[in-house]
Protein backbone atom coordinates (compact mmCIF):
# COMPACT_ATOMS: atom_id res chain seq x y z
CA UNK A 1 0.00 0.00 0.00
CA UNK A 2 1.31 3.55 -1.10
CA UNK A 3 1.07 6.08 1.46
CA UNK A 4 1.40 9.89 0.85
CA UNK A 5 1.15 12.77 3.21
CA UNK A 6 -0.22 16.10 2.32
CA UNK A 7 -1.49 19.35 3.88
CA UNK A 8 -5.09 21.02 2.80
CA UNK A 9 -5.31 24.39 3.96
CA UNK A 10 -8.60 25.02 5.98
CA UNK A 11 -9.14 29.18 6.83
CA UNK A 12 -6.38 29.13 9.52
CA UNK A 13 -5.99 25.20 9.38
CA UNK A 14 -3.62 23.09 8.22
CA UNK A 15 -4.95 19.48 8.10
CA UNK A 16 -2.33 16.57 8.22
CA UNK A 17 -3.67 14.23 5.91
CA UNK A 18 -1.98 10.67 5.61
CA UNK A 19 -2.97 8.95 2.21
CA UNK A 20 -3.21 5.51 1.59
CA UNK A 21 -3.04 4.41 -2.04
CA UNK A 22 -4.79 0.90 -2.28
CA UNK A 23 -2.89 -1.48 -5.10
CA UNK A 24 -4.54 -2.68 -7.92
CA UNK A 25 -4.28 -6.32 -9.58
CA UNK A 26 -2.01 -8.98 -9.25
CA UNK A 27 1.38 -7.08 -9.15
CA UNK A 28 -0.30 -5.02 -6.25
CA UNK A 29 0.67 -1.78 -8.41
CA UNK A 30 -0.18 1.85 -7.23
CA UNK A 31 0.95 3.50 -10.72
CA UNK A 32 -2.75 4.04 -11.45
CA UNK A 33 -2.78 6.91 -8.95
CA UNK A 34 -1.52 9.94 -10.05
CA UNK A 35 -0.99 14.01 -9.19
CA UNK A 36 -4.68 14.66 -10.73
CA UNK A 37 -6.62 12.14 -9.01
CA UNK A 38 -4.77 13.66 -5.95
CA UNK A 39 -6.21 17.23 -6.51
CA UNK A 40 -9.96 15.16 -7.39
CA UNK A 41 -9.71 13.75 -4.10
CA UNK A 42 -8.92 16.91 -2.23
CA UNK A 43 -12.34 18.36 -4.12
CA UNK A 44 -14.54 15.63 -2.75
CA UNK A 45 -13.20 15.89 0.60
CA UNK A 46 -13.21 19.25 1.12
CA UNK A 47 -16.65 20.28 2.65
CA UNK A 48 -16.19 17.09 4.91
CA UNK A 49 -12.78 19.13 6.24
CA UNK A 50 -14.54 21.97 6.10
CA UNK A 51 -17.58 20.89 8.20
CA UNK A 52 -15.23 19.01 10.61
CA UNK A 53 -13.18 22.48 11.27
CA UNK A 54 -16.72 24.36 11.77
CA UNK A 55 -17.85 21.91 14.19
CA UNK A 56 -14.14 21.93 16.26
CA UNK A 57 -14.13 25.75 16.33
CA UNK A 58 -18.31 25.53 17.88
CA UNK A 59 -17.16 23.26 20.28
CA UNK A 60 -13.91 25.26 21.31
CA UNK A 61 -16.57 28.55 21.63
CA UNK A 62 -18.73 27.12 23.64
CA UNK A 63 -15.86 24.89 26.19
CA UNK A 64 -17.37 21.91 25.14
CA UNK A 65 -14.77 19.99 22.97
CA UNK A 66 -15.45 16.40 22.95
CA UNK A 67 -14.03 13.17 22.52
CA UNK A 68 -16.44 12.01 20.08
CA UNK A 69 -15.90 12.17 16.67
CA UNK A 70 -18.30 12.55 13.50
CA UNK A 71 -15.88 10.56 11.58
CA UNK A 72 -13.86 7.71 13.66
CA UNK A 73 -11.83 5.18 12.40
CA UNK A 74 -14.61 2.85 13.73
CA UNK A 75 -17.34 5.12 11.73
CA UNK A 76 -15.73 6.04 8.24
CA UNK A 77 -17.11 8.69 5.86
CA UNK A 78 -17.49 6.54 2.79
CA UNK A 79 -17.39 8.21 -1.03
CA UNK A 80 -17.71 7.60 -4.45
CA UNK A 81 -16.59 9.18 -7.41
CA UNK A 82 -13.98 10.10 -9.91
CA UNK A 83 -13.36 6.12 -10.41
CA UNK A 84 -12.35 5.90 -7.17
CA UNK A 85 -13.87 4.77 -3.82
CA UNK A 86 -12.69 6.68 -1.23
CA UNK A 87 -12.78 5.88 2.70
CA UNK A 88 -11.83 8.28 5.30
CA UNK A 89 -12.05 8.93 9.21
CA UNK A 90 -10.26 11.61 11.68
CA UNK A 91 -7.98 10.52 14.30
CA UNK A 92 -6.70 12.45 17.06
CA UNK A 93 -2.99 13.01 17.28
CA UNK A 94 -1.27 12.52 20.13
CA UNK A 95 1.34 15.21 19.47
CA UNK A 96 0.32 18.86 19.37
CA UNK A 97 1.98 20.52 16.63
CA UNK A 98 2.35 24.37 15.58
CA UNK A 99 2.79 25.99 12.55
CA UNK A 100 4.28 29.16 11.82
CA UNK A 101 3.79 31.47 8.57
CA UNK A 102 6.66 34.14 8.30
CA UNK A 103 4.33 37.35 8.58
CA UNK A 104 3.91 38.30 12.09
CA UNK A 105 0.37 38.27 12.83
CA UNK A 106 -0.65 35.17 10.59
CA UNK A 107 -0.64 32.42 12.81
CA UNK A 108 -1.29 29.15 10.72
CA UNK A 109 -2.95 26.47 13.00
CA UNK A 110 -2.50 22.89 12.81
CA UNK A 111 -6.13 21.08 12.88
CA UNK A 112 -5.78 18.49 16.32
CA UNK A 113 -7.16 15.30 14.21
CA UNK A 114 -5.54 13.98 11.60
CA UNK A 115 -7.11 12.65 8.52
CA UNK A 116 -6.77 9.50 6.81
CA UNK A 117 -7.55 8.49 3.52
CA UNK A 118 -7.67 5.59 2.01
CA UNK A 119 -7.86 5.26 -1.75
CA UNK A 120 -8.89 2.34 -4.52
CA UNK A 121 -9.74 2.11 -8.07
CA UNK A 122 -13.39 1.27 -8.72
CA UNK A 123 -13.20 -1.85 -10.87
Amino acid sequence: MGSNKLVIKCGKFAVLVDLHILPQGLRKDTSWFSEEKKKDICMLLKETIDSRIKDYLDAHKRHELSKNAEFTQYNPLSLKGYGLHITAYFIKRGVHLHCIVGKPKCELHVFPDQFVVRVNQLE
